[in-house]
């Protein structure tokens, strides 16, 4: 069952900007943690939520903090949650 949690989505969004940012993949970010790459797409298409400590790991991976990381949909123009989640 998908997961509702508009924090969940900003996650995946921030994510998903940062490798593009970067020219990574998902299975690069995957290996950056120790994981494969069915562990970053459970995690990417909601299947499974991101715990705290993976979102510290993986802000890690791109040079940045937590609170960094979480901002990361908002400092790029353009870049916003689905309006479902916003709404929320």
């Amino acid at each position: 069952m998908p997961n509702n949690d508009s924090s969940q989505d900003g996650v995946v969004l921030a994510i998903d900007l940062l490798l593009v940012a970067h020219g990574k993949t998902r299975k690069w970010l995957a290996e950056q943690v120790g994981k494969d790459q069915f562990w970053i797409g459970h995690r990417m298409n909601n299947r499974t939520m991101f715990k705290f400590a993976e979102v510290g790991t993986i802000a890690a991976v791109f040079g940045l903090s937590v609170e960094e990381f979480l901002s990361v949909p908002e400092a790029i123009p353009g870049a916003r949650l689905p309006e479902k989640a916003a709404a929320s």
